[in-house]
This record gives structure tokens, C-alpha cells and sequence, in this order.
């Protein structure tokens, strides 16, 4: 997302955004400070607005200047980070001053309910490709305050590639649900399942024979604790972390992630074919199991159609005679012939 530059000029900022927020129904509001060097994004979720600000500003701070002109009419923020080209002693060690415009940005921040998030990885975020300038703090984060330590804003060193900006990385953590939530789980494979079913049983009658006899609830307890401990264990041996989301494909595996990285990388025609044929004998392998489990092993046909599944039972209440709900038939036929019958 990147808004449109004036004449004559170039836009500095812009934003990528994950297909997992698409929930939040995310926006540019160029209503509220139009300016190239200045992208406000707004997010949208569960009756919350949650406002994000890039910036950037040039050696003659036009973009934090002109911010600070308008935080009275802004919103609140969670997040407004960029690069301020402010050089002070506040946030740059090496640096002796600090110059006013820094105090008017710390100023401003604070109206808008913000502070500087500290980095987790402290160091000069921008080194100049120009000999005989020297490297300093440039570019900051500020969140919530409640929000400073949870933030992590980290620098990226192995991301820097040929930019003379090191690129940070910050937390944010807002109470809406973007549908992409972190779980663990085993592999769609069933050698996968076997093994984690094959560690518990390993483990299983041991901790029972160690434990016996069970005559006493500490004896029980002690053999139940034993028996829980195996299987947490193998879940977690076996099982890896995985971000279930509405695009997520229950028949992928890691070869098709490798050939399809390896097209990303060189883009032969080869490659692409390549990729297409795993993904094909893939699926083939993953819906032959599936049909044979379903009209084999466990016999279950109905499961191939979402119509006949488990359905919700539609909300309702007891019927209720002088006050009191009728749970039982004899409270029911005593409530019918007093109802309706003079």
C-alpha cells in the first residue's frame, strides 16, 4: 500500500500487508495529514480502530514538522515509526545535543498518548555509504506506554541487504482476533501419527508397572501424572507449529514447499513443471487415503458432505407455567390442560 505522490516529488513510504489481516478491513486515511512522506493505516475489528503511522522525514524535518502541527487533530495511535533524521543524545550516544525539534517530537508523542519504544539490540540504525560520515540512531518506534516492553522493536542486521537502513521489527498486541492463531499439531501423514502413537505405548505400561499397586487416590495420582508426562513429551517430539488460516491446504508437504521455493528462487520452466507434478501426485496420494478411509476404515460416507454434519440445535427456552421452567413430562401435562383448558 503506498500513497500517490504530488508532482514533482517521490513517496518514501509504504506498507506490506499480510493476507492474515484482511479481517481488519485495513485502510490509508489521507484525510488526516496529506503528505507523501506521511501513511497513516487504519485497522478495523470488533467495534476497535486501531491507527499505524509511517513516516519520513528529511534533513529539514518538513514530515515531523508538520506532524507536530497537526497532533491535536489526530487520533490516537498504536504505532508511528520511520525514519526522523534527528540526531540527539536522547536516543544516539555517541551524539552531544538535543537539538529542539527532538524535544517537540517527544512532546508531540506524548499527546498522542505514545513513548519511544527502546531497542532490544541497541546500535546505530543507519550507516552512511558516504566516507567520513559517521553512523548514528535515526530511526525510531514509539507505542503505547503500556506497550514499550512487549513492543521488541529489534534490529535486523542479516535483513539490511545494500541499504545503508538496518530494518526493525516490532510487536504490537491488540485484543482482535486476526484468525491466523499459532497451534501445534501433527503432519497429515499418517507414518507421522503411528510414531507419535507408537512413543506413547513405549512409555505407556512402564509408568503403569512402576506405579502399582493403585490403592491409595497419592498412588493414583502419581501414576496419572506419570502417564501425562509421555504423552506431553511425544506431543511435543512429534508434533510442530503450524498458523491454521482459511487458505490452508491439508494435502501440502515439505516437498512441495522445496520445489516451490526452488521455482522462486531460478523461475525455470523446469522447475514449474516440477513443482506442478509433486503438487498433482501429492493431492493424489492424500485423497486416495482419504476415500479410503472414509469408505473403509471407518465407514463414515456422510463425512464427504458438509450437509449432512453435526448442526447447531437452533436456541430456545423450557416452556414455563406460573413462573417455574417444566423439565419433566408430569410438569408439561400438568402446564397444558391449566393453560388452555376455562
Amino acid at each position: 500500500m503506498v500513497g500517490i505522490p504530488k508532482p514533482n516529488s517521490r513517496t518514501r513510504v509504504m506498507a506490506y500487508v499480510s493476507n492474515h489481516l484482511k479481517e481488519f478491513r485495513l485502510s490509508m486515511h489521507h484525510n488526516l495529514i496529506d503528505h507523501c512522506n506521511v501513511l497513516i493505516l487504519n485497522l478495523f475489528a470488533n467495534g476497535q480502530s486501531y491507527n499505524l503511522m509511517n513516516i519520513y522525514s528529511d534533513e529539514t524535518h518538513m514530515a515531523a514538522l508538520l506532524l507536530m502541527e497537526e497532533a491535536t487533530s489526530l487520533p490516537p495511535f498504536i504505532y508511528i515509526g520511520g525514519d526522523f533524521n534527528i540526531h540527539t543524545q536522547e536516543w544516539d550516544g555517541g551524539h552531544r545535543g538535543h537539538p529542539g525539534v527532538a524535544t517537540q517530537l517527544l512532546n508531540m508523542a506524548a499527546e498522542l498518548g505514545l513513548q519511544r519504544a527502546p531497542f532490544v539490540n541497541p546500535g546505530p540504525t543507519f550507516y552512511p555509504r558516504i566516507q567520513g560520515f559517521h553512523s548514528t540512531v535515526i530511526d525510531l518506534v514509539f507505542v503505547q506506554p503500556d506497550q514499550t516492553l512487549m513492543a521488541q522493536v529489534t534490529q535486523v542486521h542479516n535483513t539490511m541487504g545494500e541499504s545503508d537502513h538496518i530494518p526493525l521489527t516490532t510487536t504490537l498486541s491488540i485484543s482482535a482476533d486476526s484468525g491466523a492463531t499459532p497451534c501445534r499439531a501433527l503432519k497429515a501423514d499418517r507414518e507421522e501419527q503411528i510414531c507419535f502413537v507408537r512413543v506413547i505405548e513405549g512409555e505407556f505400561a512402564m509408568k503403569v508397572d512402576e506405579h502399582t499397586p493403585l490403592n491409595t487416590p497419592n498412588q493414583i495420582d502419581a501414576v496419572a501424572q506419570a502417564i501425562a508426562d509421555p504423552f506431553s513429551a511425544a506431543w511435543e517430539i512429534c508434533s510442530r507449529e503450524v498458523i491454521i488460516t482459511r487458505h490452508s491446504k491439508l494435502w501440502w508437504t515439505d516437498e512441495c514447499s522445496i520445489t516451490l521455493q526452488a521455482y522462486r528462487e531460478h523461475g525455470l520452466p523446469e522447475n514449474w513443471k516440477l513443482y506442478r507434478k509433486v503438487v498433482k501426485n501429492t493431492k493424489w496420494v492424500f485423497f486416495d487415503s482419504r476415500i479410503t478411509e472414509i469408505s473403509i476404515t471407518n465407514k463414515r460416507t456422510w463425512d464427504l458432505m458438509s450437509w449432512v454434519q453435526q448442526r447447531k440445535l437452533p436456541p430456545c427456552e423450557a416452556i414455563q407455567y406460573q413462573g417455574q421452567p417444566c423439565h419433566a413430562l408430569p410438569q408439561l401435562w400438568d402446564a397444558l390442560p391449566n393453560t388452555y383448558n376455562c
